[in-house]
């Protein structure tokens, strides 16, 4: 009886082990990288050539590209010079690719709904860091990724 005892004592200790383990995790995912090197900001605003944003939101069917440089450095110059505010339960409203040439240099998932406030950037598919989004940029992607009030029409056809 004392080793049946013991073996469910056992693993009992190990179950409650790989939850703790699996919450650490989970809680890990849920928050913002570290705050993304400023060396890595001030490299983009010297090398990017152009930017494509895209709307991630289901009744949003927008995107737009920039290879101006004044707009280039504008998009840029809303991250912020503090790590982003990103809780887990906000989804990506929107996606900045950041060109060079043409070639993508890097990626930044936007966020600004709910309890969030940052750009999550990404390099070759791995979250590298997170900076806050300044309030400038925050109304600048929610003018961007707002739905329509009414839908497009083709400019094509003619009232009847």
């Amino acid at each position: 009886m004392s080793r049946i005892t013991y073996l469910l004592l056992l693993m009992m200790i190990a179950f409650s082990c790989k939850e703790g383990s699996k919450s650490s995790n989970k809680s890990a995912a849920n928050s913002a990288p570290e705050m993304i090197s400023q060396d890595i900001i001030t490299e983009l605003t010297k090398t990017v050539t152009s930017i494509d944003l895209i709307s991630l939101k289901k009744n949003v069917n927008v995107s737009m590209s920039f290879d101006n440089p004044q707009a280039v450095q504008y998009v840029l110059s809303f991250a912020q010079d503090e790590k982003g505010e990103f809780d887990g339960t906000c989804p990506a409203d929107g996606r900045v690719v950041f060109l060079q040439n043409g070639e993508n240099s890097y990626d930044a998932e936007v966020y600004f709904s709910g309890n969030c406030n940052s750009y999550i950037w990404i390099k070759n598919g791995q979250r590298i860091g997170s900076s806050k989004i300044s309030p400038e940029g925050i109304d600048f992607f929610k003018n961007f990724l707002k739905p329509n009030a009414k839908p497009l029409t083709d400019s094509t056809q003619t009232p009847h």
